[in-house]
C-alpha cells in the first residue's frame, strides 16, 4: 500500500490494520533498509531508501490492485489533508478517474497562480488541459489562466498561442462569449506587447459584449480601452473609465468597481485633478474593505501613495505605501508586495534617506527575481540605475547593472520594457556628462519609440533627445526635436506631456542666450523645483524680469558686458523692460538680492548644476542700446569669481537640475 504514496507517507489513517501492526512492517522495512523516518508529523513521515524500491513494488501489482490502492490514497488524503490538490490530481489520474483529476488540477493551478508559483500553476493548467477533449468549453477558461501566467512571466510567444487556440475553439463553437472572452485576452496581450494591436481586439470585445447585453464583460472590455487611451488621450481614457465603471456597477461586481476606480485615480492624478483622484481612492478602499478583499485594499492603499508622490508629497505618501506593503505581505500577494517596495524606495530617495532607498530598491529586485515579475525588475532596476546609485556617486555601478539587464533573455522577448531599460542607460550617460554615447542610445530609443506609437513614450523620447543634442551645441536638430515633441503633446489633453516639452524649449534657449525662449521652460523648472503644478504666477513673473535668474548670486562684480567690451547694467537702465509692472518687480528683487547677503538669517549659497559649467558673464547683444535681442554666456569652472568653489555641490542635494 505505502508504494502508491508519494514522495513521502505519514503513519495515521493506514485503515484495515493496527497501530502495532503498522510499526512492526515499519521498523522491519527500516532494518531492511528500505524505508527511513525523515518526519514526526502525524505519528511519523516515511520514505523509501530508493526510488527504484516502490517502482519495482508496484511493477509487481495488477492493474486492477493498483487502481484499488490509489482510490484508498484518494480516500486517506481526502480526510487527513483535503486541501493537498496535488497529491489528489495524482493519485486520481492513477485511480483512471480522469475526472476527478480535473477537478484536482484545475483548484491546484488555481492555488498555485495565487501564491506566485508560476511554474507549478503552468503545469498544473497544462496537466488539466491534457485530460480535457479538444472541443470542451472548459479549455478556454483553462487557457486564459494559463496565459495570465505566461504574461506575468513575459512568456509571450507561449501566452499568444494559449490565446490564439482560445480564439480558435470559440470560433469553431460558434460561441460569442468565448469570443468575447478571447478577445479580451488578446487586448490584453497588445497592451503588454505592441500597444495599437490592443485596439481592433478590445473594440471587437467590446461590439459582441454588447450584442450579448453583457455589463461584466463590456466593462473589461472598456477597460482596455481605457488603459489604451492612457497612452495617448487622458480625457478618452477618463471617459472610457467612467463607462466601464459604470457597466460593471450594473453588473454587481464590486471588486472590478474598485480596480477601475483605482486606474482612474491614476488618470485625475496625472492631469492634475486631484481631489477627484482622491474621492475615487477613499471609495475603492471602503468598497474593497466592505467585500473583505484585503489584496485589493493593499492595492488601493498603494495607489493613494504613489498618488501622493506625483503631488510632491512624499512624507504623505511614505506611511501609505508601507502600509500597503504589510498587507500585500500578510495576504500573501508578492506581485504588490515587490511594487510597495519599489515605491518605498521612491519615497526614502526624495527624502534624502539614501541607504533606506537602497535597501528597499534591492528588496524589490529580489522579490521580482524570485517570482519571476519582469516589470517588477524594470521598475527597480530603472530605479537603482537613475534614482539611486549616480546619487550615491555610484556611476559605474550603475552602468554595469543596467548592461547587465540589458542582455537579460526576459527583458529582450518583452520590448516594451527593454526599450524603458535603454532609456535609463541613455539617462545615465547623459547624467555623466557622455553625450556622444547618449544621444546614439536616445536615437535607437527613439527609433523604437516611434514603433510603438505610444504617445507619452515618444513626447519623452524626443525631449530627452532635444536636452542632450542642446549640450552638444546642436542647437538646430534640438530644436527640431523640441518642436516635433510639442507636436505630439498638442495631441494629448495632458498637461503633464505638454508642460515636459517646455522644459527643452527652455533649456535650448538658455544655452543660445535667448530670454524669450528660456520663458517657455519656466513652468517646467518650477514644477520639478518645487514638484508642484500650481505655480504661483506672481514668482513667474518675478523670475521672468530678473537677468540673474542664470546665477543667482550676490554678484560683486558686473555680468554683463556689451559687444563692445563696455559693462552693461540691466538694473540701471531699465528701458528693456516695457511693462513698469515688471521694472518695478525687477528693482525689488535686485534690492532683495543685494540685502540677502547681509542680512538673512540663514546661511545662502549658490549650487551649480552638474551638467555645465557656472556662468561667468554674459555678452549682451542690443538693438538701439535699449533692447536685449541675444546674451551669448559665457562658462567657466569658477564662475565669476564670486562664490566659494567648495560651494558648488552639495553632499545632500536630491535633484539634478541642469541648471540652478
Amino acid at each position: 500500500d505505502f508504494a502508491t504514496l508519494r514522495p513521502a507517507f505519514g503513519l495515521n489513517g493506514k485503515e484495515g490494520h493496527s497501530e502495532d501492526d503498522l510499526v512492526d512492517a515499519l521498523e522491519q522495512a527500516e532494518r531492511l533498509q528500505l524505508l527511513s523516518e525523515v518526519g514526526q508529523a502525524n505519528g511519523g513521515v516515511f520514505a523509501f531508501t530508493h526510488a527504484l524500491i516502490p517502482a519495482t513494488l508496484v511493477e509487481g501489482a495488477s492493474g486492477l490492485r493498483l487502481r484499488r490502492l490509489h482510490r484508498k490514497a484518494i480516500e486517506t488524503i481526502t480526510t487527513l489533508h483535503p486541501d493537498d490538490y496535488e497529491s489528489l490530481a495524482y493519485h486520481s489520474v492513477q485511480a483512471a478517474d480522469d475526472a476527478l483529476a480535473l477537478e484536482y488540477y484545475h483548484k491546484a493551478g488555481d492555488r498555485a497562480r495565487r501564491l506566485y508559483a508560476n511554474e507549478n500553476a503552468i503545469r498544473f493548467f497544462g496537466e488539466a488541459l491534457a485530460l480535457l477533449p479538444d472541443d470542451d468549453p472548459l479549455r478556454t477558461h483553462l487557457l486564459s489562466s494559463r496565459a495570465a501566467v505566461y504574461g506575468l512571466l513575459a512568456r509571450r510567444s507561449a501566452q499568444y498561442a494559449d490565446i490564439q487556440e482560445m480564439l480558435e475553439l470559440a470560433r469553431a463553437s460558434e460561441d460569442p462569449a468565448g469570443q468575447c472572452d478571447a478577445l479580451t485576452s488578446m487586448a490584453d496581450y497588445g497592451l503588454a506587447t505592441e500597444i495599437e494591436t490592443a485596439r481592433q481586439p478590445a473594440e471587437q470585445a467590446l461590439e459582441l459584449a454588447r450584442r450579448l447585453d453583457d455589463p461584466l464583460r463590456q466593462g473589461r472590455a472598456l477597460g482596455i480601452l481605457a488603459r489604451l487611451e492612457m497612452n495617448f488621450s487622458s480625457l478618452s481614457s477618463r471617459e472610457y473609465f467612467e463607462q466601464a465603471i459604470e457597466c460593471l456597477r450594473q453588473a454587481g461586481r464590486k471588486g472590478s468597481v474598485a480596480i477601475h476606480l483605482n486606474w482612474l485615480s491614476l488618470v485625475n492624478v496625472r492631469t492634475g485633478h486631484y481631489d477627484e483622484a482622491r474621492k475615487q481612492l477613499e471609495e475603492a478602499i471602503a468598497i474593497s474593505r466592505q467585500i473583505n478583499d484585503r489584496r485589493l485594499e493593499a492595492n488601493n492603499l498603494r495607489r493613494m501613495g504613489t498618488n501622493a508622490i506625483y503631488e510632491g508629497d512624499f512624507q504623505a505618501a511614505l506611511p501609505l505605501i508601507q502600509q500597503a506593503a504589510d498587507l500585500h505581505r500578510q495576504v500573501g500577494d508578492r506581485e504588490g508586495e515587490c511594487h510597495a517596495y519599489n515605491g518605498i524606495g521612491a519615497c526614502f530617495v526624495q527624502l534624502g534617506e539614501l541607504e533606506q532607498a537602497g535597501e528597499y530598491y534591492q528588496l524589490s529586485l529580489k522579490l521580482a527575481e524570485e517570482i519571476g515579475l519582469v516589470l517588477g525588475m524594470s521598475n527597480a532596476v530603472a530605479n537603482l540605475v537613475t534614482a539611486y546609485y549616480p546619487r550615491c556617486g555610484e556611476y559605474e555601478t550603475a552602468l554595469a547593472l543596467v548592461d547587465e539587464q540589458l542582455r537579460r533573455p526576459e527583458f529582450i522577448e518583452e520590448e516594451n520594457l527593454w526599450i524603458g531599460l535603454l532609456g535609463s542607460k541613455r539617462d545615465l550617460l547623459y547624467q555623466v556628462g557622455q553625450y556622444s554615447e547618449a544621444v546614439e542610445v536616445a536615437w535607437d530609443v527613439l527609433r523604437r519609440r516611434q514603433a510603438s506609437g505610444a504617445l507619452e513614450n515618444m513626447v519623452t523620447a524626443l525631449s530627452r533627445l532635444a536636452l542632450i543634442l542642446t549640450d552638444m551645441e546642436d542647437f538646430d536638430q534640438a530644436r527640431l526635436m523640441a518642436e516635433q515633441a510639442l507636436a505630439e503633446a498638442q495631441r494629448s489633453e495632458d498637461p503633464r506631456l505638454q508642460n515636459l516639452v517646455h522644459f527643452p524649449f527652455g533649456y535650448l534657449g538658455l544655452r543660445q542666450g535667448s530670454p524669450q525662449a528660456l520663458q517657455d521652460g519656466l513652468d517646467i523648472f518650477f514644477l520639478r523645483l518645487f514638484n508642484h503644478y500650481g505655480v504661483q504666477q506672481l514668482l513667474k513673473q518675478t523670475a521672468l524680469t530678473f537677468p540673474s535668474f542664470y546665477q543667482l548670486i550676490p554678484a560683486h562684480l558686473p555680468f554683463l558686458q556689451k559687444t563692445n567690451g563696455e559693462t552693461y547694467n540691466p538694473f540701471q537702465d531699465i528701458r528693456w523692460l516695457d511693462n513698469p509692472e515688471q521694472q518695478q518687480r525687477l528693482a525689488d528683487a535686485f534690492e532683495f538680492y543685494r540685502e540677502l547677503g547681509v542680512q538673512s538669517s540663514v546661511e545662502t549659497r549658490c549650487f551649480f548644476g552638474i551638467k555645465q559649467p557656472p556662468v561667468s558673464r554674459g555678452i549682451a547683444s542690443l538693438s538701439a542700446e535699449v533692447k536685449i535681442e541675444e546674451i551669448e554666456w559665457k562658462f567657466g569652472e569658477d564662475g565669476d569669481g564670486t562664490g566659494p568653489i567648495h560651494s558648488a555641490l552639495h553632499p545632500h542635494a536630491v535633484q539634478n537640475l541642469p541648471y540652478a
